[in-house]
């Protein structure tokens, strides 16, 4: 096993898209992370988002724990 991602700040998932694209949360630091062609990239989305999802419309869905709400996002490219 190898390791995709170091110093997460407390990660929850993950979750894969239709892509293959994999999914995380990193609730202590309020980001979604995702990992697709060997790079990750964070999208800062504040609160403590918790839990990840995605549906069969490829939405990403995640819930936020300090903010008390559910998000919807479009896809690593273009979260909504």
């Amino acid at each position: 096993m190898r390791a995709l991602i170091n110093n997460i700040a407390f990660p929850e998932g993950p979750a894969f898209d239709r892509e293959g694209t994999i999914w995380l949360v990193e609730k202590e630091a309020g980001n979604l992370i995702c990992y697709k062609d060997n790079q990750w990239y964070r999208y800062f989305v504040g609160g403590a988002p918790n839990g990840i999802a995605i549906d069969a419309n490829n939405l990403l869905w995640f819930c936020d724990s300090k903010q008390h709400r559910r998000c919807r996002g479009a896809g690593w490219y273009g979260l909504g």
